[in-house]
């Protein structure tokens, strides 16, 4: 199996979160979408950590109540994964079409 240096170091770094933090890991991962709404992640960044919420049992319905800051959409982000309009990056940084 090929070598995942960034998704063990992501996987490492969740599993650190859970374990210092007195939140539960459902609010942690319903926070981090939160800052993800916030910042305007890209897709990547969605898919990750919906990935890890799906894992969690949190549904739909628990991320749409996740609050927005006020911002009556989610960000292009989060727009391109709920239509499955993601394309992932290239090496080069386009987009794939």
């Amino acid at each position: 199996m090929a070598d995942k240096p960034v998704l063990d170091l992501l996987a490492r770094m969740t599993a650190d979160s859970f374990e210092v933090s007195s939140l539960e890991p459902e609010s942690i991962m319903l926070v981090r979408i939160a800052a993800l709404i916030s910042v305007d992640a890209p897709p990547a960044s969605y898919l990750l950590n919906l990935g890890m919420a799906s894992e969690m049992d949190i549904d739909a319905e628990q991320v749409r109540a996740v609050p927005r800051g006020g911002r009556p959409d989610c960000g292009d982000g989060a727009r391109s994964v709920s239509r499955g309009q993601y394309r992932p990056r290239t090496r080069l940084g386009a987009r794939s079409c």
